[in-house]
């Protein structure tokens, strides 16, 4: 039950700002685990950020119109993750732009964001507003929605560390390591257990959607890119995030 507690602080504290894990005996309890164990927890915390920003957009909606209730809801859960996968995201796009893996590799080290970069951004945050705002007036089940973005998009960054090397000797995927089979078992159940609010054709369709754009994705990361990164994985969570609403849009039209 320790390690429990240990693996969510640390997850926690490793995908948003929040300072969880800094009490001294989860700090001393944390050094006794490698950084790959906590990586089945992302859906939990996937789970908590939805949560969390569902209670915002209650608050907000008493006050404001739907469009502006969404758009702040989308800066609270931005800002409680510190941008962390949108910088993954542009930093991923900007890459795009070299003519090898190495350069591409250094350009996404540049803390600069290109054109490539603010594109990406800018479109992918549009559409994310435009599907948000079109399924909390047509859907009744916005709620577990939220869950289910936000859980499965980082389910298949965990899954990712495992069916991937980094693509460097060093950065943060590198620095994480490789989970091991149980881990991602645990994230997998734990996943699908935030989709139970889902009715089952819907969730059929986003597990084989998904799944189709993570194998697609990891071909395209090694071949570009060598493998897989930060930035890789902030990009892949974006991505994913935005296919599971799409796909429950298209799910809440029939």
């Amino acid at each position: 039950m320790t390690y429990i507690i240990v693996d969510f602080c640390q997850a926690f504290r490793f995908l948003t700002i929040i300072p969880l894990g800094h009490l001294e005996w989860l700090v001393k309890k944390s050094k006794q685990r490698s950084l790959a164990a906590f990586v089945w927890a992302f859906p939990l915390v996937g789970a908590f950020l939805a949560a969390l920003g569902y209670g915002a957009y209650q608050g907000f909606i008493q006050l404001f119109p739907d469009n502006i209730s969404i758009t702040l809801m989308m800066m609270i859960l931005i800002v409680m993750t510190g941008a962390l996968h949108e910088d993954g995201l542009a930093d991923s796009a900007d890459g795009l732009g070299g003519r090898s893996v190495t350069e591409r590799l250094t350009i996404m080290k540049d803390h600069r964001i290109g054109v490539y970069g603010a594109l990406s951004l800018v479109s992918l945050l549009f559409l994310r507003w435009q599907l948000l705002l079109a399924l909390v007036v047509r859907s009744e089940q916005f709620f577990f929605i939220l869950i289910a973005e936000q859980a499965i998009s980082r389910f298949w960054m965990g899954t990712a560390l495992y069916a991937s090397k980094p693509a460097k000797n060093s950065g943060l995927a590198f620095s994480v390591g490789k989970p091991n089979t149980q881990t991602i078992y645990c994230s997998g159940v734990i996943t699908l257990l935030c989709l139970l609010g889902l009715n089952w054709q819907t969730v059929a369709v986003l597990c084989l959607t998904t799944l189709m754009l993570f194998f697609i994705f990891l071909a395209i990361s090694k071949r570009l890119f060598g493998g897989i990164t930060g930035d890789l994985l902030g990009a892949l969570q974006q991505l994913q995030q935005l296919l599971v609403l799409a796909v429950c849009f298209g799910c809440a039209r029939f």
